[in-house]
């Protein structure tokens, strides 16, 4: 059936950040029922980094969220002088995180 793929990662998380490709949309659903969401497209201005994921939670430019009702609200992660708006994220608000990939990397 070949569903099973061993990628010989120390653990499911570690597979998810070492797999290559380019991610283009990551969602975190947090408690409350609100979802945070950095659409890397829409980064301006476009971050070197744009997501930090790490055991503790995640740290990212917050582009736009949904409420709990689904209603999308759309962020400028500009600050007031040319900064820009890093949102940190503990894991222990975290329920869920989902990605979009675009394409493998080479």
């Amino acid at each position: 059936m070949r569903v099973y793929t061993d990628d010989h990662e120390s653990s499911v998380w570690q597979s998810i950040m070492n797999y290559r490709a380019k991610w283009t949309v990551v969602q975190v659903h947090i408690d409350g029922g609100r979802v945070l969401e950095a659409n890397f497209g829409e980064m301006v201005p476009s971050p070197k980094v744009p997501i930090i994921i790490n055991e503790d939670g995640i740290a990212m430019y917050v582009t736009g969220s949904y409420d709990e009702a689904g209603v999308y609200k759309k962020y400028d992660i500009a600050g007031n002088e040319d900064d820009t708006i890093f949102t940190y994220i503990p894991r222990a608000m975290i329920k869920q995180i989902g990605r979009s990939l675009a394409r493998m990397i080479a």
